[in-house]
């Protein structure tokens, strides 16, 4: 199975580790067909997991995410279907980040991304993002918002 892995680094973390990521407002999200996404830490530690699933179903029968909102609903919610998100536990100034396809068949049906983002970020793009017609390169323009925090080196 097609795997890879790359490192997320926010900002400051190559400077005596000044930010680390918000773990509150924050989320990890995985979008793609049938993809494992994982966040690690220095010791290779899985701090968060997540897994998007499709079935051709799912897929062209049901929708990805629920699109209709009801008046005072402020967000479009992932169905787990294409998508994953998830809050992220632990705020490091970086991670390794892995992801293996855990099944071939529907490799490429929906743009694969792994990305920290902002909370609610996801909910606004979902639609954009789980677009069958999307590329890859497409979807990996969209910018992404991550909240940090400052903090201080104990000595």
């Amino acid at each position: 199975m097609p795997e890879g892995n790359g490192t997320w680094s926010g900002l400051g973390s190559s400077s005596g580790n000044t930010y680390v990521l918000s773990e509150e407002h924050n989320q990890f999200v995985v979008t793609g067909c049938n993809l494992q996404g994982m966040l690690l830490g220095d010791s290779r530690n899985v701090i968060i997991d997540c897994s998007s699933f499709c079935s051709i179903r799912d897929i062209w029968v049901n929708p990805v995410v629920n699109t209709s909102r009801a008046p005072g609903d402020v967000a479009v919610v992932c169905s787990g279907v294409g998508c994953c998100q998830t809050p992220i536990p632990i705020g490091r100034p970086n991670y390794t980040v892995q992801f293996k396809y855990l099944d071939l068949e529907y490799m490429g049906k929906l743009p694969m991304a792994l990305r920290i983002a902002e909370r609610g970020w996801f909910d606004g793009v979902s639609a954009q993002m789980l677009n069958e017609s999307a590329t890859d390169a497409q979807v990996q323009q969209v910018p992404v918002p991550v909240v940090l925090d400052w903090v201080v080196a104990s000595t």
